[in-house]
């Protein structure tokens, strides 16, 4: 713990703190689907082998994909296929350019699943890569441990159960993340743009390139966001705008009330989601100390809580001179609180400033801060079992039973809100510190000044004397 002023020894610190997350984790997951009997989401996961065949829905081709369907990749690829993803009983929500993401696996015909095993290879692969390039690694063992890093975080089995795109989103933004001292290299605002552009939120993570001051690759980001989803747009039936207008009208559907909508998902999903909604809805179904009262003004005033979170740290990226990885952290954690629907494999999120963390020195010594909201990250990102969503507890006596009332709902946002607010409070004391000894700060600048000046004169003197002789 004294050590880890290396990227090396903070890379081995982070993978043993994921993998013992990882093993309790497991642990109890195993325990509670197998000899409990418990059905998803506390049972290990969606998949098992004795899924039978079965067809979806008529909206799609009549293939088999088996009960547990991949459900977020057979979704998605379904939509795909019609070319009308934003129409039917069950319009897609999703940005144009997932699905365009799709398109070519049509190749694969009817082998399904190799056109799933091929969608996931190719996803931990470039994941794999994209943390590799970030990491600054080089020869075999870099690739062993950048591969091992990928496959112990939870979060990376929960999306390849799902058949989530979330690897593709946070593979992309690894890359756009990555430092590039080269102005003229647009790889990273490409593929942050082209992540971005899957899901939308992750546009928020191209205030990286705000805080740089290049505005070139800002401009390349947002234009490769745009110009993707608009060629997505062309692809499909019914012409641009009707495409615009009815993907509008399924986002605005999405974000309303009822079925099918962000509101619906975040109850029927609670021990799954790790966002401020979810704790809200946890803490109204709480009758002790009178907190249903707490988590009813929550969900009356939950845009209100939103927006005072998205003002945080709007000032904080503004004002506070955050450390690259302290900035990341605030990247990733707020559209996790704030969405209102964050799954298991959204917590991904989080692996970007942890491997940013393992990298970023600006001094030498132990970063405890650091240390801190690795442990914190480790723990919001390990299964939904106990001590997280796993262990369901009676609202009213507390004894342990298995109610909608998960301690995962309740940890994980918390747990996110104290990163973001660690962050914060870090940076404001430092900013304390620092206008607390300006005279120090001129006194270097006054001196470097003059410094350059003493050199400058000592040049001219030299080169006087050259042509004197």
């Amino acid at each position: 713990m004294n050590r880890m002023k290396s990227r090396d020894e903070r890379l081995s610190f982070a993978t043993s703190v994921l993998i013992l997350v990882l093993v309790l984790a497991l642990i109890t997951q195993f325990t509670m689907g197998t000899y409990l009997g418990r059905f998803q989401p506390h049972s290990f996961l969606l998949y098992i082998p004795t899924d039978m065949p079965g067809d979806t829905s008529g909206w799609c081709r009549d293939h088999h994909w088996g009960v547990h369907f991949f459900g977020d990749f057979q979704s998605v690829y379904c939509k795909s296929i019609t070319r009308a993803p934003y129409e039917g009983p069950f319009p897609g929500s999703y940005f144009p350019a997932a699905y365009l993401l799709m398109m070519p696996l049509e190749v694969f015909g009817e082998h399904y699943w190799l056109m799933f095993a091929s969608w996931t290879a190719f996803g931990v692969v470039l994941l794999v890569v994209s943390t590799h390039r970030l990491l600054q690694f080089t020869g075999r063992k870099g690739w062993v441990t950048c591969t091992a890093l990928c496959l112990v975080c939870w979060p990376v089995v929960a999306a390849l159960d799902r058949g989530n795109i979330q690897i593709y989103v946070v593979a992309l933004i690894l890359l756009g993340v990555a430092r590039d001292e080269n102005k003229r290299n647009f790889l990273s605002p490409v593929a942050m743009g082209i992540g971005a552009g899957f899901k939308g939120y992750p546009l928020i993570f191209s205030v990286v390139f705000i805080k740089r001051r290049e505005w070139a690759k800002l401009a390349t980001c947002w234009g490769t966001f745009g110009v993707l989803n608009l060629c997505s747009l062309f692809l499909m039936r019914g012409g641009v705008y009707n495409n615009i207008q009815t993907f509008l009208r399924q986002v605005r559907s999405f974000s309303g009330a009822g079925s099918g909508t962000f509101d619906d998902y975040s109850r029927n999903f609670l021990s799954g989601n790790s966002s401020l909604k979810a704790l809200f809805i946890s803490i109204e179904q709480l009758t002790v100390w009178n907190l249903s009262e707490v988590g009813k003004y929550g969900l009356a005033n939950y845009r209100v809580i939103v927006l005072a979170v998205l003002v945080t740290v709007t000032m904080a990226l503004i004002w506070l001179k955050l450390p690259y990885s302290r900035l990341l952290y605030l990247l990733a954690t707020t559209p996790l609180l704030t969405i209102g629907l964050s799954a298991q494999y959204s917590l991904l999120l989080l692996l970007i400033p942890i491997c940013v963390w393992c990298v970023d020195f600006q001094k030498e010594v132990t970063d405890m801060i650091g240390v801190y909201l690795l442990v914190a990250a480790a723990v919001v990102m390990a299964p939904i079992s106990i001590p997280l969503s796993g262990v369901n507890f009676d609202p009213i006596t507390g004894v342990a039973v298995f109610t909608s009332v998960s301690v995962g709902s309740l940890i994980r946002p918390l747990l996110l809100s104290l990163i973001i607010g660690s962050v914060v409070v870090e940076g404001i004391i430092n900013l304390i510190r620092s206008a607390q000894s300006p005279g120090s700060m001129a006194t270097e600048t006054s001196l470097g000044g003059l410094s350059e000046i003493v050199m400058r004169a000592q040049r001219h003197l030299e080169m006087r004397n050259d042509a004197s002789n």
